[in-house]
């Protein structure tokens, strides 16, 4: 026992002299999780969530003749859609969805447009959104409904972005 003793006095001496010893830190990060549970016959395709649309470059004289840029195509996709089991309220099958679009960036009076805010830009312009058939969406209105393909898992609503004012 005696030797034990000196062997466990031994490894508690050398343990008082021990420095610590840690990792480096070799950078750090955050990981941010998002999302929620929806009472809905379809969801958004996650790329679609949160989209930047890229109208490119318009000149001024292209923007004073014709009033707009030329359009640009936006999809929607839906997906994982559940048409079987959905239930409009009525007892029947949701078939079709329509679209809000709103932003408290936008212009006042009966149509109005997304008004550009960025500093320093072009001023009297702005983007219009418009269904597929280039009627305008007015910000803040449900879209006529767009028929949802009951066998397909994907369904695009497309809509098109001008900018302009007229």
């Amino acid at each position: 026992m005696f030797k034990g003793q000196k062997t466990l006095a031994a490894l508690a001496v050398s343990l008082l002299f021990t420095a610590p010893v840690y990792a480096a830190d070799e950078g750090s990060g955050e990981i941010h999780f998002k999302g929620e549970v929806i009472e809905a016959p379809c969801e958004i395709h996650q790329d679609d969530i949160d989209k930047e649309v890229e109208l490119g470059q318009v000149t001024t004289s292209h923007i004073n003749q014709s009033h707009h840029s030329d359009a640009v195509a936006v999809d929607l996709r839906l997906v994982n859609c559940d048409l079987e089991n959905s239930s409009n309220g009525s007892g029947g099958k949701i078939s079709k969805v329509a679209v809000t679009f709103d932003s408290s960036a936008k212009t006042t009076g009966a149509d109005p447009i997304l008004n550009n805010t960025s500093t320093g830009e072009a001023t009297g312009v702005g983007v219009r959104l418009m269904n597929k058939d280039q009627s305008n969406i007015v910000l803040g209105t449900a879209t006529p409904d767009i028929d949802l393909a009951p066998d397909l898992q994907r369904t695009n609503a497309e809509f098109l972005c001008l900018d302009g004012t007229n």
